[in-house]
């Protein structure tokens, strides 16, 4: 099971997408492959054992890298689309941290992004899975 922790500035966001998420998780047949938890960006470090991957959201790219130097490199840190965020489709979501945390084992590298997304302005508009946008069936080479 991969255990993902979405967070936000104060949590507020977030905690709002955890009530459709969780019933979505049900409904679609993801509870067992996927734990979603929902914290503060700012506390997120105080949980890094409890998940395997954190997904944050848009709006807190500019803190990740001041983040990561304080609190370490001991998961990988990933931010979420923007309309992906807004859609939160659980498929989606599944799909993209699974890659992620695959792409970690190998890279170590944080905060993590798949190839050409590097920006923020160019995954903005994905509201799909990377994979599934450039309909990568393989490995992906981050």
């Amino acid at each position: 099971m991969l255990r993902v922790c979405i967070c936000c500035g104060g949590g507020f966001s977030s905690s709002v997408l955890m009530r459709k998420v969780k019933s979505e998780l049900v409904e679609k047949g993801y509870d067992d492959k996927l734990k979603i938890g929902f914290c503060p960006f700012k506390e997120v470090h105080e949980h890094y054992g409890e998940y395997d991957v954190v997904m944050a959201c848009p709006h807190l790219s500019y803190k990740l890298d001041e983040y990561i130097e304080k609190y370490g490199n001991q998961v990988p840190i990933y931010v979420i689309p923007a309309m992906m965020y807004g859609t939160m489709n659980v498929k989606e979501v599944y799909q993209d941290a699974l890659d992620i945390y695959e792409g970690y084992k190998k890279t170590h590298k944080n905060p993590m992004y798949f190839p050409g997304e590097d920006n923020n302005m160019k995954r903005k508009n994905r509201n799909v899975s990377y994979r599934k946008a450039h309909g990568i069936t393989g490995e992906i080479e981050f």
